[in-house]
């Protein structure tokens, strides 16, 4: 991956390292900001609400990081680092 790659969702820009994770939902609006021409390695896991939220407990909700999320939400999770 190009050690310079940004990312905007929502008009906010990240700049991403390897091993970085977009959180995104269906009404997010997103797209790469790669240099023309620059390649670039991505993954994308797609996954039914209706499957994970059956694997939620009472006081956690796993979907709330895509569907209840307040204006300062950040997109970004760094694994690296």
């Amino acid at each position: 991956m190009n050690e310079a790659l940004e990312y905007q969702v929502n008009g906010a820009r990240y700049s991403l390292a390897k091993g970085d994770i977009l959180v995104l939902n269906q009404f997010d609006i997103h797209q790469s900001l790669a240099a023309p021409g620059e390649p670039y390695h991505r993954q994308v896991t797609v996954f039914y609400p209706e499957l994970v939220s059956s694997w939620s407990v009472p006081g956690y909700d796993l979907l709330r990081c895509f569907d209840r999320r307040d204006r300062e939400f950040n997109h970004l999770v760094r694994l690296s680092r």
